[in-house]
């Protein structure tokens, strides 16, 4: 079970990966770098206005759903603080204005606060279908979003090289596909409120709020750092480098967590330990199996594909960048999608504030140092050191307070299979005119294969028993 819907869950995103990276690359022929540098600055305020208002009861709602999805008062408790977090963003084009993000344009605060809107509305509800186990229904969703997007988006962006008008088709396309199946979860909901159930999740996600506060100014914030400290095209450099290595990477991220986390909350409600222990093995095991590789063959590759798919004018960003926004893919990959599990199965969500805190507090701090001076490679040094010093807090954080399993001789083995991988996809690189594609296949094969024998060399020597290897792949329940 986990293997096919974490399977229908990566082709979820991966294919609409694909079509966001395919619209991403064909806008920077379309647009002009600042336009370009303005849809790059609008996506990065919705996802960072998401963030901070809507995905904190997201969460809570996700860890309360297995427990309360029989209460009829649930659902509708849920949607009247989504309303609420609506009238809370009223504030955002305010903040816009104070911090002199919009120059002078009237008309681009009401977008974006469309765009959160937009934006949050299909989190959420994509959110619904993942705890109810309907892979299916978010790879539709997904699917119109990605799909309405690039066609929509590169039209107007054909037509009226405008970033505003780009950024108003995409907010829709989100708000659209977000309401797709609305009517089948809001047609047995009855109008109660249950201020009893608003307190716990209130208690749950106020610490989740601050960490997803601090969690972005990690990331989102690195967009609009650059406008103010260095210029819209510069952001327009960092998106597009962001969008082909890193995006890529989370997208997988996202993917697996959506398959592993209904599961993980699952087995801890059961309250039976070897149950647990042994689906969060499962979960790193399969994570750090998809994310090291790819980040590694995305550090050797990116300059490349930029090459050949973006405008030129993007080419150094990608080739400063690419190497930092690779590795701080498997920071956040590591510490978003297991590490953070911890705090939030645990119920010690202030942990996690404390975490994101220390390192939103080091972005920055180094970002208004280094963006100065260098632009889009110095936010993406400052991402990358937060990274680390947030990864290193947590893993003592969750020693002391909520050990998670590290499989040892899994990870060992997936790292030299990355490592494999890497110097074959170097070595292949002086194959000829088709360097590429053959770099992309025989670093695949060459990493499933070393890790096959690995595996199979392991299991043999019985220091992986087979019963373990099948558990920590998926195979059996």
């Amino acid at each position: 079970m986990l293997i096919r819907d974490g399977a229908i869950y990566v082709v979820s995103r991966a294919v609409p990966g694909v079509l966001a990276f395919v619209t991403s690359m064909l806008l920077t022929w379309y647009l002009p770098v600042h336009e370009y540098g303005l849809y790059g600055l609008g996506m990065a305020v919705a996802v960072l206005g998401n963030n901070v208002l809507f995905e904190w009861f997201a969460h809570g709602m996700m860890r309360w759903y297995e427990t309360h999805q029989d209460d009829p008062a649930f659902m509708p408790t849920v949607l009247v603080l989504f309303a609420a977090s609506c009238l809370l963003s009223l504030l955002l084009p305010l903040g816009a204005c104070v911090f002199g993000l919009l120059d002078g344009d009237l008309t681009l605060p009401w977008i974006l606060l469309y765009g959160v809107w937009a934006l949050g509305w299909f989190e959420f509800t994509s959110r619904i279908q993942t705890c109810a186990f309907q892979p299916m229904r978010y790879l539709v969703m997904s699917l119109t979003r990605y799909s309405l997007i690039l066609v929509g988006g590169l039209l107007v962006a054909w037509l009226l090289k405008s970033g505003e008008a780009v950024l108003l088709v995409a907010f829709s396309a989100m708000l659209l596909s977000g309401s797709l199946y609305m009517r089948d979860w809001l047609k047995p909901m009855h109008l109660r409120f249950d201020p009893v159930l608003a307190r716990q999740l209130l208690s749950y996600g106020a610490p989740m709020f601050l960490a997803m506060v601090f969690g972005s100014l990690m990331t989102s914030i690195q967009p609009v750092l650059i406008g103010m400290l260095a210029s819209k095209s510069a952001v327009g450099g960092f998106t597009i480098s962001l969008t082909l290595v890193q995006m890529t990477v989370l997208t997988i991220t996202q993917a697996i967590s959506m398959a592993t986390w209904p599961r993980s909350v699952r087995a801890i409600e059961s309250g039976d330990v070897t149950e647990s222990d042994r689906q969060l093995r499962k979960n790193f095991t399969l994570l750090l199996g998809v994310v090291l590789p790819s980040s590694a063959g995305l550090a050797l590759l990116a300059p490349e594909l930029g090459r050949l798919f973006v405008n030129p004018e993007y080419q150094d960003a990608i080739v400063r960048t690419s190497p930092w926004l690779s590795a701080c893919a498997v920071l956040i990959a590591l510490r978003s999608a297991y590490l953070d599990s911890a705090f939030q199965l645990g119920r010690r969500t202030a942990l996690l504030a404390q975490v994101t805190g220390l390192g939103a507090a080091v972005n920055v701090g180094l970002s208004v140092v280094l963006i100065p001076h260098w632009g889009d490679l110095g936010a993406a040094v400052a991402m990358t050191i937060a990274f680390a010093v947030s990864t290193i807090h947590a893993v003592l954080l969750v020693r002391r307070y909520y050990p998670l399993p590290f499989p040892r001789r899994e990870t060992a083995c997936i790292s030299f299979a990355t490592l494999v991988m890497a110097l074959s996809v170097v070595w292949l690189a002086r194959s000829g005119t088709f360097h590429l594609p053959l770099q992309i296949i025989g670093g695949v094969l060459t990493y499933a294969a070393i890790l096959g024998a690995l595996f199979w060399y392991a299991t043999w020597q019985g220091l992986v028993s087979r019963d373990a290897l099948a558990r920590a792949l998926g195979r059996v329940p």
